[in-house]
């Protein structure tokens, strides 16, 4: 462990073993905080340089926590230099990211490094209660694994190129992610500074991870959050997850370019705007969309959304052309869930308004701007995309008749399209959520 050194004089050998920094077995404090808050960021790929323009709003916005010696924040970071964990301390009056240890070149998505990483980090700043924020690239539901034969680039979570960001990388799968995670204590809230990973299906299988799930449905500006008015939010005395959700939210709100925005069709041009993954010189022209979900109302979201499957006898194919598509009918994985319901049930059925109140109960807030970007709208030339009717969470359709008419199948041959449609399907079954609500039943 790398530790800053201090020459010091005391008057007592005591005093001096109790404030001078030792070498690498030094223990750290293990103080009882009444909140820790670990940012996990994966950018060992080509997000490196907005990971360190993050770092320093990570280390301006704790300097406008109250209290932080019982409000502590750590940062572990993997981009191009050596992954190193970091404790936000106050020193001197300002805030300092102190290297806790420095790491040689891992796979930082790796079941057991993550955990291990993890562990330490919560078991050494202990606390009454703790959070988490995932920052990388994202795909949702999707396998942590590529499709050869449609060479479709996936993420599930995260990309680690092992200091190559001229490769793909390794990515990281949900339900991996849920192992790694779930060795840990609960956290109230779970963050994810991705793309697309608000999507029912993630949920439901991290929800005895964490109280409150908190990420967009759609992509995310490579900016991200802004750390500087979202870090005090981390410590918020009372409902946590919604500050947070609002201080990323507020940012966007607040510098969102209405001229840029007035016509959702237009074609845009993904080297000039701020997705995951691409630079921008407009930071927030193309706004973003957040939710929140509650852990604890997922099983009757579930239980709702299994009684409207089986009332609409959906065993056949479920026509989609028009139900709201996050990812502009480029791939369809990842579509509206009320209007999926909405699709399948009569408004004023009874079905559905119970099926409208568990919805209620597990998305307490939703929060967009009038459109976002999309780098897969305009047939994969990017483009801003109406967010009109969405609701904040996606849902893939898995008996989805309109599947090959998706963009990038429609271009596709016969058999890539059937190969990428089984490839797809038989991992999708592999999700609590499957079976949840009903499909296995339905669907061979």
């Amino acid at each position: 462990m790398k530790q800053r050194i201090f020459s010091l004089l005391f008057f007592s050998f005591l005093i001096l073993m109790n404030f001078s920094c030792e070498k690498d077995n030094e223990s750290i404090p293990e103080d009882v905080s009444s909140h820790t808050s670990l940012i996990y960021i994966v950018a060992d790929n080509n997000l490196y340089s907005f990971a360190a323009n993050d770092i320093e709003e990570i280390i301006t916005g704790y300097a406008e926590v109250k209290d932080p010696k019982n409000n502590k924040l750590l940062v572990y970071i993997d981009d191009k230099d050596a992954p190193r964990l970091l404790n936000m301390k106050i020193q001197n009056d300002e805030v300092v990211a102190e290297i806790i240890e420095e790491y040689p070149e891992q796979n930082s998505l790796n079941i057991g490094i993550m955990s291990k990483i993890m562990n330490r980090a919560l078991s050494e700043f202990k606390a009454d209660s703790y959070g988490l924020t995932l920052w990388s690239h994202g795909d949702g539901w999707l396998p942590g694994t590529e499709q050869e034969n449609n060479d479709i680039a996936v993420r599930s979570f995260g990309e680690d190129s092992n200091n190559n960001i001229y490769t793909k990388g390794t990515r990281m799968d949900i339900k991996d992610l849920k192992k790694a995670l779930e060795i840990l204590p609960k956290f109230d809230y779970l963050l994810f500074d991705a793309c697309d990973m608000q999507g029912v299906e993630v949920a439901y299988e991290l929800r005895n991870i964490t109280d409150y799930l908190i990420s967009s449905p759609v992509e995310v500006p490579a900016f991200g959050a802004n750390y500087v008015s979202m870090v005090p939010a981390y410590f918020s005395k009372s409902n946590k997850a919604e500050q947070i959700a609002r201080a990323y939210y507020e940012e966007y709100a607040q510098n969102y370019d209405v001229g840029s925005n007035q016509n959702t069709t237009q074609k845009g041009n993904n080297n000039n705007v701020s997705t995951k993954g691409s630079r921008s010189n407009n930071k927030y022209e193309y706004g973003i969309a957040i939710s929140v979900i509650k852990s604890a109302a997922l099983e009757e979201l579930a239980r709702a959304t299994k009684n409207v499957i089986q009332n609409a006898s959906s065993n056949t194919l479920i026509k989609t052309e028009n139900i709201l598509s996050y990812d502009s009918n480029y791939y369809n994985f990842y579509y509206d869930m009320e209007s999926f319901v909405a699709s399948l049930a009569d408004a004023n059925s009874a079905v559905f308004k119970d099926w409208k109140q568990a919805y209620a109960e597990s998305v307490p807030l939703f929060l967009t701007t009038p459109s976002t970007f999309s780098s897969y709208s305009n047939g994969g030339f990017g483009g801003k995309v109406s967010m009109a009717g969405a609701t904040g969470v996606s849902i893939y359709i898995p008996n989805n008749k309109n599947f090959a008419q998706a963009f990038q199948w429609s271009r596709s041959s016969g058999e890539s399209v059937l190969d990428s449609y089984y490839y797809y399907q038989d991992y999708y079954k592999t999700y609590e959520w499957y079976n949840a609500v009903g499909w296995d039943t339905i669907i061979e």
